[in-house]
């Protein structure tokens, strides 16, 4: 049994009697009023009021007037009444107090969360790029837990209300409390490369099939951080150094991904849809699903065994595995998302109008805007 759980019915065992004991008070006054009162027409409501207005003390005149049995009456049920009444208040007001000091900001909730969670993301790491990739994963309604080991990340998960676990992030144990064995994928954004290596390799260890994306200050990292089990390694200098040459060099492009791609209050994004083999829409052709008819999404390119298709033809059929990259808004997308089994729908988005080529899936999983450009 656990700390909280030991507090909590340590509680009711000191709050079993007392209670027991105000259930009796009420009972023998509502009983005892009423057969004092029963001959001049008294309820059993009448009679359980004036009990209930004794023992609260809320001093209200009597329902009917009182004989001298009648007023030892009340004075049995104020004295009894009370007594009990006031020592559960008591004892649940130390308890929901020592409660809060033990444990002042709900962490114990919060590891209890944590613990239920499955499919979800860690984050390693709460610098300034960390800090960001923790709102991009807010914004896109992704479940995931935090991992940094000061006391500035954690303020700002605290402040932000992100699910988080101080420590440090090389130790498995503190990997496993953020639950890296039922994640679906790892983010190692910490500013020091070996740190990351290191984290990735335990991560890796502890879940073969997850997924990592590590970040990388320098090239020569790059292969270490694969060697060391990351999927996928980003240079965020490399990054930022070809986004402000495209900025010169395809300033179109760049505006587009920037300025285009907000259309009123909808905002377009990049999506991966994975084609499972139950999928309704593997063994179909683009052209046959029709999906940017139906749903407002264009299909880009379908990537298949890791290799973009180039050109994707209408007539190409899709196979389980497949990767439909595309571009649409989160309402066309969570429409696509939400199609699992079934006839398509007939009714052709609002969003766009119509052409030959969609896209399908069961699983997403979102790019960002400088992903694209790369």
């Amino acid at each position: 049994m656990t700390e909280p759980s030991q507090h909590f019915w340590g509680f009711v065992r000191r709050v079993r009697l007392p209670l027991l004991a105000t259930l009796f008070v009420v009972g023998a006054g509502t009983f005892g009023f009423y057969l004092e009162w029963r001959d001049i027409g008294a309820t059993p409501m009448e009679a359980f009021y004036m009990t209930m207005v004794t023992i609260t003390t809320v001093g209200y005149t009597e329902v009917y007037p009182l004989d001298t049995t009648g007023q030892l009456l009340s004075v049995f049920v104020a004295l009894t009444g009370i007594a009990s009444l006031s020592y559960i208040l008591g004892t649940t007001m130390e308890y929901l107090v020592a409660r809060r000091l033990r444990d002042p900001y709900g962490e114990q909730n919060m590891r209890e969360t944590i613990d239920k969670l499955e499919d979800h993301v860690i984050l390693v790491g709460l610098g300034r790029m960390g800090q960001r990739a923790a709102r991009e994963l807010h914004d896109s309604h992704e479940s995931f837990v935090v991992i940094d080991s000061t006391e500035d990340g954690e303020a700002f998960a605290r402040e932000q209300g992100y699910l988080y676990v101080i420590g440090n992030a090389e130790e498995d144990d503190t990997l496993r409390e953020a639950g890296v064995e039922r994640a679906r994928g790892l983010i190692a954004a910490t500013g020091s490369d070996a740190t990351n290596v290191f984290v990735v390799m335990g991560a890796r260890e502890l879940n073969p099939d997850l997924y990592i994306v590590a970040r990388s200050d320098s090239d020569t990292a790059l292969g270490k951080l694969h060697k060391a089990g990351a999927n996928r390694a980003v240079n965020l200098y490399a990054i930022g150094a070809q986004r402000l040459v495209n900025m010169i060099v395809r300033p179109a492009a760049i505006d587009f991904l920037t300025t285009t791609m907000h259309r009123g209050e909808q905002t377009l994004g990049l999506q991966d849809f994975e084609v499972r083999p139950d999928s309704p829409l593997a063994g179909k052709s683009l052209r046959e699903l029709d999906l940017r008819k139906r749903f407002g999404i264009n299909v880009l390119t379908i990537v298949r065994d890791g290799d973009p298709l180039g050109h994707v033809s209408p007539d190409e059929g899709l196979e389980p595995g497949d990767h439909l990259i595309s571009l649409g808004t989160e309402q066309q997308f969570e429409k696509l998302a939400d199609f699992g089994s079934g006839d398509l729908p007939q009714q052709p988005s609002q969003d766009q109008p119509s052409e030959d080529e969609d896209e399908t899936t069961v699983t997403r999983k979102t790019a960002s805007e400088d992903n694209a450009n790369g």
